[in-house]
């Protein structure tokens, strides 16, 4: 009898957190490399269809991107928002 009076009262407050319910889980933010930058996509598709790297790199200096960015294509882009909110959290 006294679990059939918890369930009423659970009924009775319906916006009420469930005991078991521990929140949602935490999400592990993916850092975003200078590959998969938007804003870089272009000078890694020039560099795909094999245009000198000498004019890729001065391309890239006009648009006004470093380009040592390009021989660093796994490392987290300088244009990731999550990376330093990442940084100070740890």
């Amino acid at each position: 009898m006294k679990n059939l009076s918890r369930m009423t009262d659970l009924l009775d407050i319906p916006d009420a957190m469930s005991p078991n319910d521990f929140g949602p889980e935490k999400s592990v933010y993916i850092l975003m490399t200078v590959a998969d930058d938007p804003a870089l996509k272009k000078h890694f598709k020039l560099k795909s269809m094999e245009m000198p790297i000498d004019q890729i790199s001065m391309k890239m200096e006009g648009d006004g991107v470093d380009a040592a960015l390009l021989n660093k294509s796994s490392s987290v882009s300088p244009n990731d928002v999550g990376a330093s909110r990442t940084a100070i959290a740890c």
